[in-house]
């Protein structure tokens, strides 16, 4: 019993050790010289997510965005990704591939939309059930989404900062939910490859 209390005594040392070590290599404010460069990455991911969905144009999501194993995608996720950039992208998908496949599927399907829209409005009529659904089909099977008629930009409330050399964990409030957002340091850069919600609110 004695023996058992001592090695149960070990162990509790060990992850107390642990514990202590894996703290000490982690900046956990925002005073932190790379807090500045971190916050403006997710500010233009936000600001570039507002223009994709404007534009439908996604070749600046390189910038902010990077495929790496953080992203766990599911397999509806892969299946659409692999409906709209193939089966090689949906094979390595990360979040910039997840992303890049959501902008050009909701650009592609607000062009659909504004045709069929033309194309009722030309008719003096509403767009039936029948074209909808067809509309749907042509755009991987997703609806798409109805461009903004404002120029209201979420407002990013950050709550905690973690930053473990090439890798940060930032939580913050985008007025929709409480996400988690991952990023990694590639040379000298900041990129998100992963965010979840934690809690959605709206």
């Amino acid at each position: 019993m004695k023996r058992m209390l001592i090695v149960v005594s070990i162990i509790i040392v060990i992850i107390l050790a642990i514990g202590i070590i894996t703290n000490a290599n982690a900046s956990t404010g925002f005073e932190d010289p790379e807090a500045a460069k971190i916050i403006s990455t997710m500010e233009h991911a936000y600001a570039l997510i507002d223009e994709v969905a404007q534009t439908g144009d996604v070749s600046k999501y390189t910038q902010v965005f990077v495929d790496t194993s953080d992203f766990q995608a599911d397999t509806s996720e892969k299946e659409f990704v692999g409906k709209v950039l193939g089966t090689a992208a949906a094979q390595k998908i990360g979040i910039l591939t997840a992303m890049q496949a959501k902008g050009i599927a909701n650009g592609r399907g607000q062009q659909l939309l504004k045709n069929a829209m033309d194309k009722a409005n030309a008719e003096n009529r509403q767009i039936s059930p029948a074209e909808l659904q067809q509309l749907i089909k042509d755009n991987y099977g997703s609806l798409p989404g109805v461009k903004a008629e404002t120029n209201y930009k979420l407002k990013l409330t950050y709550q905690k900062l973690e930053i473990f050399k090439d890798k940060a964990i930032i939580t913050y409030d985008d007025e929709q939910a409480i996400q988690q957002a991952i990023l990694v340091k590639i040379d000298g850069q900041w990129f998100i490859s992963n965010v979840k919600a934690i809690h959605v609110h709206f």
